[in-house]
């Protein structure tokens, strides 16, 4: 089936609940009032659909001018390595092209995450000199 590319801020919650606790970010959906609360302020969410099946899907914050966060890039397992991670993550850097920074933090440190980040153009902050501080609550 062909996979679909498009807005998915107002998808149906359940859906957006199903693929977060099929890549195990549980921690997300404990508190559905904040769960809501990161798709209504995300700045751009896009998914991927096969059908009507929620399949993948990116979620952006910015200012639209200088910055923007790829806070959440997840596929269902049963659907990764078909390149609908890639094309997620390159349809934003694509799209945000003009913007200077674009900001991705991962706790996925393995050598395929790695090489999947670096094959759409990004880099470790320490390649590119780059300090970067955070604190995790």
């Amino acid at each position: 089936m062909i996979i679909r590319y498009h807005d998915a801020k107002q998808c149906n919650i359940a859906s957006l609940k199903a693929l977060y606790q099929s890549v195990g970010w549980k921690i997300y959906t404990e508190d559905m009032k904040r769960f809501k609360e990161m798709f209504e302020n995300a700045y751009d969410v896009i998914g991927a659909f096969e059908g009507a099946e929620l399949v993948g899907l990116i979620r952006v914050l910015s200012d639209g001018a200088h910055i923007v966060y790829i806070q959440d890039v997840l596929v269902k397992p049963e659907k990764q390595r078909q390149g609908i991670g890639k094309k997620l993550l390159s349809h934003v850097l694509d799209k945000y092209k003009d913007i200077r920074q674009k900001v991705l933090i991962t706790d996925a440190s393995s050598k395929d995450s790695q090489a999947f980040y670096r094959s759409v153009g990004l880099q470790e902050a320490s390649e590119m000199k780059i300090t970067c501080f955070l604190t995790l609550s």
